[in-house]
């Protein structure tokens, strides 16, 4: 994904930055990098939470501040309404049968 976004980069004179805790189980660290992000106001952010419930309030911090949200993986199901503008994801299923 990095490389594809790294192309868009050129074609739509946009910066993309990418920040990931150091395991899937630093969920703080994740919400710290999350808040961190949204204090920078970015035009959006894209996120694969590692706990949906632990990312709620800095997902509504966004909402609020107008920054929208592209879901990776399995998405922010309670998220506020809105607050998710898109899901990115792999039909698992699919994919083991290829």
């Amino acid at each position: 994904m990095r490389r594809v976004l790294c192309r868009q980069e050129q074609i739509f004179g946009v910066e993309v930055s990418f920040q990931g805790p150091d395991n899937e189980s630093a969920i703080a660290q994740q919400i710290e990098y999350l808040d961190a992000a949204i204090a920078q106001k970015p035009t959006a952010i894209c996120f694969a939470a590692l706990d949906t419930q632990a990312s709620l309030g800095s997902i509504q911090t966004a909402m609020d501040a107008g920054i929208p949200i592209i879901g990776f993986d399995s998405g922010v199901p309670d998220a506020p309404a809105g607050a998710i503008k898109a899901n990115a994801s792999t039909n698992n299923l699919a994919a083991g049968q290829s």
